[in-house]
């Protein structure tokens, strides 16, 4: 330790007189003018070079501690942290010295030319210096297709700056590397010796040609393939993969043509087969190399986003407009009220949801499509699919608009009577009617349901397949799912479920749990509350990848619900009118009468109607739903259930009793009564003349339909024939 003593007293001397001329040069600074330029400018040299010894002597100081056996990595980190503080002090006041010397700055410049007697000065003003933003390198983390990108900046920022040394750029490079990349150079020592065999392992172990190469060609025939041909962002994700890739492998000069034919029919099979038609018609796409792909794919894509582009516009404007808050601040509200914008219902000056004028939910949705405006944002110029503004429901917190929540129409109130006294608070039971297998029927064909697969994410996720049921007011999903996948329970309510034609059960507690669904392939994620149920229901396996091709209008779809190994389908979620239309888009593709109709929805494409091949043997079953809902107090049934026990049942009408006790009679073998028929009552209407003009109307519609109006006469005759009609 004797050796650093003379350099560390050295650089004391040094150390002090920067500190007494970077003290000077502050004073300047508080009160600078044009006259002490020049004075300036001589200390901004003396600071210069009081810094070049300063930093000479660090680097011989750091030498001889790394050298010594007795010191630590600590020792050298603590050295160079305390230099490099004084010298960040010095850089700082010579940055501010050179931005006042620049202020107005004119400088004459004397020119002289042969033959010339005299000089001309000219007076010129200096260039102004832009402010730039701060430019920071990028970690590097051992991806090997980014190292030349990540060594061309650090060469450009650190390697080549000649004010560092060695040991401050061997520094800066440890700090930049993380795992494994870091692990590479984790043995070496923090010296200035080390820094270029350091770059020289990572410059062998990543900038290989060979391993560069072969990282590219990996990555491109990984590229995930697209399913949807309107999935715009995935579509140009897969271009921009493959043109940052192509780059890299040109930029390490080799050749496309060795590559293209292993490449481009992968890149062509990752593309929805409508795409891929549209850039390789009428062109000989067997010979194409990476460029003839790229060229006409960005072409189409640019082409698709353009005419998109005006929507995505619009709807980033009303982003703000349509996000009403509950508490907004002061200044949120004035700046919400000046924004107002007519309503889309009534063209009234007040919010969508606060429309008195059209209370009804159908109502509003009919205005919605007739004057063409979306159902997320309800503004003009593009449909809900295609809206790109994140609507969250105000009353419900569901992903649609306020003003077309169910939940907002519901009001409780307070029995009237005595029953309003107590103060005791209201309980809702909900009476459901879901579906079952309860009816079997003839038909002269299979009958498709809107059924599609999912990815059903709870603290767990899982492939289901859910059932779209509008004829459902409330969403379901089997116990086995729910237990399956951890779905949160979010509340316990009373449910009755009872099937068609039938009375509903007694109600019993159920649990609601919060789920997410969306596609198999895509991103989109639609939050779901939904009843636990022991089962919903088994459907055929109507085998859709065999139907598809029988019908022109399906064969370029990807249909969500498809499955060849199985005859029975049994469906885990069923999702009622609550949240189908998160679910359904605007799309529909129709075919002939009497052929199925696909929807698009967020899961994907689903068919639903009528399908040809039925099999006489086979008994079809048909999916009949009926649904509704009342709200009952309990204190009702409370109030009946003490009269009964304590005061036994009692005697509603006193005069149907009396009437029977009258009307009692003995014929000496049995006892006999008349039916207790009521007083000064009208008899019951015949509504004959409503029922004739139904039956007018009905016969009607089955004039334009003569197969199905055979098919009421002949079942008609039949119920005749068997005497349960009678003319």
């Amino acid at each position: 330790m004797a050796d650093l003593a003379k350099p560390r007293k050295i650089r004391g001397g040094h150390r002090g007189y920067l500190t007494k001329i970077l003290a000077q040069a502050t004073g300047m600074l508080e009160n600078f003018n044009e006259e002490l330029r020049i004075e300036a400018s001589q200390l901004r040299e003396g600071i210069v070079d009081a810094v070049t010894n300063i930093q000479k002597l660090d680097d011989e100081i750091v030498e001889l501690i790394a050298s010594d056996e007795d010191s630590t990595e600590e020792d050298i980190m603590k050295e160079i942290e305390d230099a490099g503080k004084l010298r960040a002090d010095a850089r700082k006041i010579v940055k501010k010295l050179d931005e006042k010397l620049c202020e107005n700055n004119v400088t004459s410049v004397v020119e002289s030319s042969a033959g010339s007697t005299s000089n001309e000065s000219v007076m010129t003003a200096s260039k102004v210096r832009a402010k730039l933003p701060k430019l920071e390198v990028k970690r590097f983390k051992g991806n090997v297709c980014k190292w030349q990108e990540f060594w061309d900046s650090f060469e450009s920022s650190v390697h080549l700056n000649d004010g560092l040394s060695d040991v401050d750029k061997f520094n800066y490079l440890r700090g930049l590397l993380e795992e494994p990349a870091k692990s590479c150079i984790a043995g070496f020592s923090l010296t200035a010796a080390n820094y270029k065999s350091a770059v020289d392992i990572l410059k062998e172990r990543y900038g290989k040609k060979s391993a560069v190469q072969r990282a590219h060609m990996q990555q491109l025939m990984k590229a995930e393939r697209v399913k949807d041909e309107k999935d715009l962002v995935s579509l140009r994700r897969l271009c921009d993969r493959v043109e940052t890739h192509y780059r890299g492998l040109e930029a390490l000069g080799i050749e496309k043509n060795t590559y293209s034919s292993i490449v481009v029919p992968h890149i062509l099979d990752c593309l929805p087969e409508y795409v891929r038609l549209i850039i390789t018609r009428e062109k000989d796409f067997h010979e194409w190399d990476v460029e003839n792909l790229l060229e006409p794919l960005k072409r189409e894509i640019e082409l698709r986003e353009e005419h998109r582009e005006p929507e995505r516009k619009g709807s980033r404007e009303f982003v703000e407009r349509s996000s009403w808050k509950r508490s907004p601040s002061s200044a949120q509200a004035l700046h919400t009220k000046s924004r107002v914008e007519a309503c889309a219902f009534c063209l009234g000056m007040h919010r969508h949801e606060d429309c008195n004028r059209v209370n009804s939910k159908e109502k509003r949705k009919e205005l919605l499509v007739k004057y063409s405006r979306c159902f997320n944002c309800l503004r003009k110029g593009h449909l809900a699919r295609n809206c790109n503004v994140k609507v969250n429901c105000n009353t419900c917190k569901g992903e649609h608009h306020t003003a077309l929540c169910d939940q907002g129409k519901v009001h409780k109130s307070k029995p009237k009577g005595p029953e309003a006294d107590g103060g005791d608070r209201e309980v809702s039971t909900t009476l459901i009617v879901s579906p079952k297998n309860s009816i079997v029927s003839k038909s002269c064909s299979k009958v498709v349901l809107q059924t599609a697969q999912a990815m059903l994410v709870g603290k767990k996720s899982g492939r289901v397949r859910v059932l779209l049921d509008s004829g459902s007011q409330r969403t379901f999903v089997t116990v086995k799912v729910a237990k399956a996948l951890g779905c949160e329970v979010v509340r316990v309510e009373n449910l009755s479920i009872g099937t068609f034609g039938q009375r509903a059960l007694d109600s019993e507690l159920r649990s609601v749990v919060r789920l997410e669904l969306k596609s198999l392939f895509g991103s989109q994620v639609v939050s779901v509350e939904a009843y636990v149920v022991p089962e919903i229901s088994v459907i055929r396996n109507q085998h859709l990848e065999v139907v598809r091709e029988n019908y022109a209008h399906l064969k370029d779809l990807w249909l969500s619900d498809v499955c060849k190994s199985s005859e029975d389908l049994e469906v885990d979620v069923l999702v009622g009118a609550d949240y189908l239309w998160l679910l359904q888009r605007d799309c529909v593709r129709r075919g002939k009468p009497g052929e199925p109709v696909a929807i698009d929805t967020v899961l994907g494409w689903v068919v639903s109607g009528p399908i040809g091949g039925f099999d006489v043997d086979e008994p079809v079953t048909a999916q009949v739903t009926l649904v509704s809902s009342e709200v009952r107090n309990p204190l009702v049934d409370i109030t009946k259930f003490w009269d009964l026990e304590s005061i036994g049942i009692k005697d509603q009408n006193s005069d149907v009793h009396e009437s029977v006790i009258s009307d009692l009679k003995f014929s000496g073998t049995r006892y006999s009564v008349g039916l207790p028929w009521r007083e000064s009552q009208d008899p019951l209407p015949t509504n004959y003349e409503l029922s004739l003009k139904r039956m007018k109307g009905q016969i009607k519609r089955l004039n334009k339909d003569p197969v199905l109006l055979g098919e009421y006469d002949s079942i008609i005759k039949a119920q005749e024939e068997a005497g349960v009609i009678e003319k």
